[in-house]
């Protein structure tokens, strides 16, 4: 009981073992899921168990979770079963991979298992593989949405041009269908800009430009960067606040109507601006009295 109190976290997995929130795998020693990490991380007597069976979920949840270190990578660089279960578990979990950070988190956990040695060179090598050939599938598939606001520089298997030019064509797309402009618009015009004007990338968006709905902002600190004659002569054509609330109304340019409601709304305009300041000075010359006429 004593050794249980001296590792918290030992003690936090047995409370949860007992509260029935832990599911425990029949004929092992450890539990599912993110309690099963817990337990192992905790539990060096897990890794010197000789007898126990080969089983990558444990390496592969310490590699993923970022609790690996250097002690545990010298007792799996002499355990070959252990390395080849661990290329398998990789194998089942990158397959079914939906999001791109998942694939930039497994690619650092192999560099950190090559940096410290960890597994053989015919087995890094096949675990690098494994990985690769995962996250290029996740892209030929669209699996995984990657697009340019990824990492996919630091994965495995994705820093080609044939992989960088499907994420390209991705964004596009997202930008079309309005999907997360925001982030992906600032990215897609460095990308075009680094390219430059005669590549075949910068010719692709400036095709897709009139599908893609931009404001005015975006237009004005985004677009023209990269296509300064576009931008302006969008936003040339799209009415002042003044000509849209006629529009509004449902005059048409170029008629009588739309020209005595813009002459209207100006007039109107102009009335508020001097009530406006007519106010202000009122309300500055109240303040001033007062503060001769009560100094107190």
């Amino acid at each position: 009981m004593r050794s249980l109190m001296q590792s918290p976290a030992l003690m936090a997995f047995t409370l949860l073992a007992l509260s029935g929130c832990v599911e425990t795998v029949s004929g092992k020693s450890y539990t599912s899921g993110e309690y099963r990490s817990l337990y192992y991380v905790n539990s060096e007597s897990a890794v010197k168990d000789q007898n126990r069976e080969p089983d990558g979920d444990v390496w592969y949840d310490w590699v993923y979770f970022r609790k690996y270190s250097k002690e545990r990578a010298k007792s799996l660089r002499t355990d070959l079963p252990m390395q080849l279960a661990l290329i398998e578990t990789f194998r089942k979990h990158t397959a079914g991979y939906e999001q791109a950070l998942q694939f930039v988190t497994a690619s650092q956990g192999v560099a950190n298992l090559k940096q410290d040695g960890a597994l053989t060179p015919e087995n890094q090598k096949s675990l690098e593989a494994t990985v690769a050939q995962a996250a290029k599938a996740s892209n030929w598939n669209s699996r995984v949405r990657w697009d340019l606001d990824d990492e996919f520089r630091s994965v495995l298997g994705m820093n080609t041009a044939e992989m960088e030019r499907i994420i390209f064509v991705r964004s596009i797309d997202k930008l079309k269908d309005g999907v997360a402009i925001n982030r992906l618009l600032p990215k897609t015009i460095a990308y075009v800009t680094e390219k430059g004007e005669k590549s075949t990338e910068y010719k692709l968006l400036q095709d897709a430009l009139p599908s893609i709905q931009f404001s005015d902002a975006e237009l004005r600190h985004f677009v023209s960067e990269a296509y300064p004659d576009y931008a302006r002569t969008e936003l040339e054509k799209r009415p002042t606040p003044t000509e849209a609330k006629c529009l509004g109304f449902g005059f048409k340019r170029g008629t009588d109507g739309f020209a005595n409601c813009l002459m209207f709304q100006e007039d109107r305009q102009a009335r508020d601006l001097r009530q406006a300041l007519e106010d202000d000075a009122r309300k500055a010359a109240a303040r001033e009295w007062r503060r001769h006429a009560m100094p107190w």
